[in-house]
């Protein structure tokens, strides 16, 4: 290449990387976002068939709730044990977990006492098998169908009575799971019953060990996307396609938001959770 023309391909290259500079900073963001936008559409647009069977199913629309939410908390274990247990860790993650998630749902969300119980939209069962098979008999599924279902996992949530609008949506969970199955599960459960059935997609089957990523906390993930499905863009019953379209707009703004301050910038509405949660 002849002098004056490798000057004048430097000049050009000059003033184009003035017009569009790229940070690293930038490209990082710029594969955060992508990473985080692939993980909305597997938590919206993927679903457990369960009791069913255990097969995935895909799903063509998003649910979300628009009610105050009631979360009710069914156990087989006496409440004076609760320390010794399990539950104990259930318990705790609902009081740390549930009031943060409500602000950044936007959607006001409580656990329930026990004389509130039937007023719920959500429960919670970690009871024995047997429970959760008359349940699923007496919900219309066949015997052969519940028994099946219980014996070969260790929970699960059926996603078509978010769907259906069936109230309360129920999760699941044995209560012979282990310290780390059952958190997973219900946590996970949880997170399926607000809208991202992807989390308890895959088949929870090992009591004692869990299938795919751990989901037992409030990690910056599940805080990202969880407020991207309740930002008003994204409404309920609005097709996948649609809802992932908006998440690419929406989750570059929420990273920039976390970046100028923190995560309580995303909230949604104010309270007075336990600020350590958030």
């Amino acid at each position: 290449m002849h002098a004056s023309q490798f000057k004048l391909s430097l000049s050009v290259l000059a003033f184009v990387l003035a017009l569009y500079p790229v940070t690293p900073l930038q490209a990082a963001d710029d594969g955060e976002t992508a990473r985080l936008v692939q993980k909305f559409e597997a938590a919206v647009s993927i679903s457990s068939a369960w009791p069913r069977s255990l097969r995935q199913e895909e799903r063509q629309v998003v649910r979300k709730w628009a009610v105050d939410l009631g979360i009710a908390f069914y156990t087989d274990i006496k409440p004076e044990k609760t320390h010794l247990t399990t539950q104990g860790r259930m318990y705790d993650i609902m009081f740390n977990f549930l009031p943060v998630m409500s602000q950044y749902m936007g959607v006001p969300m409580r656990l329930l006492v026990r004389q509130e119980r039937k007023k719920s939209q959500i429960d919670i069962w970690y009871v024995h098998p047997d429970r959760i098979t008359k349940w699923l008999t007496e919900s219309g599924f066949s015997q052969d169908i519940a028994d099946r279902a219980v014996r070969n996992t260790a929970c699960g949530i059926d996603v078509s009575e978010l769907d259906q609008a069936i109230i309360p949506v129920t999760v699941s969970v044995r209560i012979d799971a282990n310290p780390l199955v059952a958190p997973h599960c219900m946590f996970a459960g949880l997170l399926a019953a607000l809208g991202l059935p992807g989390f308890m997609s895959e088949p929870q089957m090992s009591l004692t060990k869990v299938a795919g990523e751990t989901v037992d906390t409030l990690t910056n993930d599940v805080r990202i996307l969880l407020r991207t499905l309740y930002d008003t863009r994204i409404t309920n019953g609005m097709p996948v396609k649609e809802a992932v379209a908006q998440a690419r707009i929406i989750i570059p703004e929420l990273l920039a938001t976390v970046e100028k301050s923190d995560f309580r910038a995303l909230f949604q509405i104010t309270g007075h959770p336990d600020q350590t949660a958030y």
